[in-house]
Formats: structure tokens, sequence, C-alpha cells
């Protein structure tokens, strides 16, 4: 994404468009795969300056507004960070051995949730959820 397309959109989620903000979301958004906290950073650095509760709260903030996705890495126990503007929702698949991650779209589980908060007593409605699965790819049971 071109950065000067970036701050439009930051302003559409009634953010303001810092630098480290600009810079976050064109490094995201050309990322092929999910990013942990110290490869961001690492980006980041050679684009603009940047302390570390900046980037934890920039990360907070994109969380909410539904920019990024929160992925956990089973092999190196830390979590990821992947650029979900403008994707169709998907949940991904995390090889147990390698760690390839692959996201699959669609949500069939969308249909047990709907059933799960109709039986629950203290709630009405699905905002948004969460769902990762752990398995073993092809290329490891081989």
């Amino acid at each position: 994404m071109k950065k000067e397309n970036i701050s439009p959109i930051l302003h559409s989620f009634e953010l303001k468009a810092t630098p480290l903000r600009i810079a976050f979301f064109e490094i995201m958004s050309h990322s092929k795969k999910p990013l942990s906290l110290p490869e961001i950073h690492f980006l980041l650095e050679k684009k603009v300056s940047v302390d570390t509760v900046s980037l934890y709260r920039t990360i907070k903030t994109f969380l909410e507004k539904s920019i990024l996705e929160k992925v956990t890495d089973i092999h190196k126990n830390e979590f990821l960070y992947e650029f979900i503007y403008e994707k169709k929702h998907s949940h991904k698949i995390t090889c147990t051995q390698c760690s390839l991650v692959e996201n699959v779209e669609g949500c069939e589980i969308e249909n047990i949730i709907s059933k799960l908060i109709k039986k629950s007593k203290k709630f009405k409605k699905e905002e948004k959820h969460l769902f990762e699965i752990f398995a073993v790819c092809r290329k490891c049971t081989k």
C-alpha cells in the first residue's frame, strides 16, 4: 500500500496519522506473513525512531481497531501479528512441527458460535472470535 493512501485509512478509524502509525501500517501491509514483535521493531527502526512502549501502544490500538490480529507461535512461545485490514475472514492452521501457517478463508464455526451464544444465560451477541487450529502439515507427516 502506498504511503499517501495510509493517512486517510487511519483517519477512517479515528486515528491520528503519526509517522509511527504510518510506518507500522506500511510494514504490516507489505508483510506476506505474521511478524513477531522483534521483527516489527527491527523493520520500523529503518523508517522511524520507535521506543518499545510506543510500539506496544500501536499494536494494542491496531488490534482494537481490527487492523491486526494476534497469532500464536507455539514453537517460540510468542505472539505474532498479522495485518488483516481488507482481508476476508479466515482462520489459521499452524503446524506444531515446523510452524507453517496457512490461512483458510471462510468460517464454518459461526453456526456453532451462534448456537453457543443462544444457550448462554449471560451473553446475547458475539462481537468477534478468534479460533486457531494446531495440526501437523503434510510435509512434516512424511
